[in-house]
């Protein structure tokens, strides 16, 4: 069975309505959350806090005219840490940018990535220019990272990612780079664009559609939707979305559900 967990990684394209991922808040002065979506910001967490966002969802596809398959995905979970201000130490497990080869390595070994790296914002928003910032990852197969037979086990991505503020609560914000995955052949492109919206409150609501590929690769595509939730002051989220892509198949789709925590010693 194709595993669908893939299609929580990153995008090639995307354009999305996200609201309070990124956004400001009474709390914390930049919330951080990473989740939900495809595209980040530059944005850190509160120097000195511990940051987990975990992730997981139910996927089916129709097997037939008559038979619908349901599987539950296997976690995924984000960790951070901010040493210092506009700095941040990264882990996730289940690390699955969105490729069809790389879909294809996952099933085919029964594996899950492991991705460790660093955000670091460089830059703050003055005028037309945006927030930016560099993210970068090294991303292991702990199984296989001592077998060179079965395939390259390390590889790795880096990102330039932006955010830019305007009226009415909207923002726009950018990733883009190169990966280097263990399925890859050669460097892939890969990227996002995100159109967000904080109406204010508690509440949030997002809708995104996406593509994605590279080179010696055709073309994915997808969408998903759904809302966000602040908890405890706005140092926590929850999420619900739901996400459909051509990796998921005929009459598939994956029902996405997510917490993430901010650990402070500020109130």
């Amino acid at each position: 069975m194709r595993r669908l967990g893939v299609v929580l990684g990153w995008a090639f394209l995307g354009i999305s309505l996200e609201a309070y991922a990124q956004k400001p808040s009474p709390t914390l002065s930049i919330p951080t959350f990473d989740r939900p979506g495809i595209a980040d910001a530059p944005y850190t967490p509160a120097r000195g806090s511990f940051q987990v966002e975990l992730g997981t969802g139910l996927s089916g596809r129709i097997q037939s005219d008559r038979h619908q398959e349901v599987e539950l995905l296997k976690p995924a979970v984000l960790l951070r840490y901010a040493q210092a201000a506009g700095f941040e130490w990264r882990a996730q497990w289940n690390y699955a940018p969105p490729l069809g080869s790389l879909d294809d390595y996952l099933t085919r070994n029964q594996t899950q990535l492991l991705a460790m790296g660093a955000k670091v914002r460089c830059g703050k928003e003055q005028g037309w220019l945006p927030d930016w910032g560099l993210m970068g990852n090294l991303v292991i197969d702990p199984p296989h990272a001592s077998n060179q037979e079965q395939g390259k086990p390390l590889g790795g991505d880096l990102y330039l990612v932006t955010m830019h503020n305007l009226p009415y609560g909207l923002s726009i914000n950018t990733n883009g780079g190169l990966g280097w995955f263990p399925s890859s052949s050669s460097l892939v492109p890969v990227g996002a664009v995100a159109v967000n919206w904080a109406p204010g409150g508690p509440w949030g609501f997002f809708g995104e559609v996406y593509a994605f590929g590279g080179r010696g690769q055709a073309v994915q595509k997808g969408w998903d939707t759904g809302l966000t939730y602040l908890l405890d002051r706005d140092k926590a989220q929850i999420d619900l979305s739901w996400m459909d892509s051509d990796l998921s198949q005929k009459g598939g789709g994956v029902l996405l559900v997510g917490f993430s925590r901010n650990f402070s010693k500020a109130p």
